[in-house]
This record gives structure tokens, C-alpha cells and sequence, in this order.
């Protein structure tokens, strides 16, 4: 009898042990699981931001060459360009964490405001510029690309 009461006590204890290794083995593969679920969402968001960022710097560089080239129309520049920055601007700050989106939203405010403040015909050639002051156009054609710089300060790739 005494042989079969230590039986069934280490068959509890075996039976308990394993159910103790089962359920450990069960919690280990749901936090597995939790952590690559938490990963995998990391990644796409992390590859979405990188993709609006692309889009942004994609947007933003024509406008800085063209600036660099043709310092005297930096108003025309800006006017004819300020739609495709717009579009990607507002993809770009909709992936954003909230503080850098603060930032990045003085930035485009201040950019914004330069491009509302550019004057409507003040499309200019290169003989007529000759005739302005070359330093003013050129503060312009400055003013505009460090506008443009500073937004692309938020869109370095990661």
C-alpha cells in the first residue's frame, strides 16, 4: 500500500511538474508572438515613414536646383513648386511622432507664410535682372532654399 501512495505522490508531482513545463512553454510562445506582431508593426511603420520621406525629398530637391540656377525667379520657383510640396508635406507629417511633427509643422508654417508673401507677377528673366539689384534676388533665391533646407532637415533617411 505503501508503495502505491508514493506512486500516485510522484505521479502528482510529475504530472504537476509537466503541466508547470506546458503552460511556461505556452506563456513563452504568446509573448514570441506578441513581440514579432510588435516588430513586424515597427518595421512597415518605420518603412512608411521612410517611403514619405523619399516622397518629400523627391518634391523638395527640383525646387532647390532650380533655385541654384535661376536665383533671379526664386518668386515663379517657389509658386510653381509650393502644390507638389504641399501634397507631400501632408503625407510626410501625417507618419510623424508628435514632437518632431511640431517642429516640423513650425518649419512648414514658416515656409508656408514665405511662399504666401511672394509677389504675383514677379516672374523675372535673367536680362531683366541685370537691371534689379543682384543681392536682393539673390537674399531671395537664399531665403527660399533655407526654407526648403529646414524641411528637409525632418525627411533624412533612417
Amino acid at each position: 500500500m505503501s508503495t502505491l501512495i508514493h506512486f500516485i505522490t510522484n505521479l502528482s508531482f510529475a504530472v504537476g511538474f509537466s503541466a508547470g513545463g506546458i503552460l511556461g512553454y505556452l506563456v513563452r510562445l504568446f509573448v514570441e508572438d506578441r513581440f514579432a506582431r510588435d516588430r513586424i508593426k515597427f518595421q512597415i511603420e518605420e518603412t512608411q515613414i521612410n517611403k514619405s520621406a523619399e516622397e518629400l525629398r523627391t518634391a523638395l530637391l527640383p525646387a532647390i536646383t532650380r533655385l541654384n540656377a535661376e536665383p533671379w525667379n526664386t518668386f515663379a520657383i517657389v509658386r510653381e513648386e509650393f502644390p507638389k510640396h504641399l501634397a507631400a508635406v501632408i503625407a510626410f507629417a501625417n507618419l510623424r511622432p508628435c514632437a518632431r511633427n511640431k517642429r516640423f509643422q513650425e518649419a512648414w508654417q514658416k515656409y508656408q507664410t514665405y511662399q504666401q508673401q511672394t509677389p504675383e507677377n514677379a516672374v523675372c528673366s535673367p536680362k531683366r535682372s541685370l537691371i534689379l539689384n543682384e543681392e536682393a534676388w539673390c537674399k531671395n533665391a537664399q531665403e527660399a532654399l533655407s526654407h526648403i533646407n529646414h524641411l528637409l532637415e525632418f525627411a533624412k533617411p533612417k
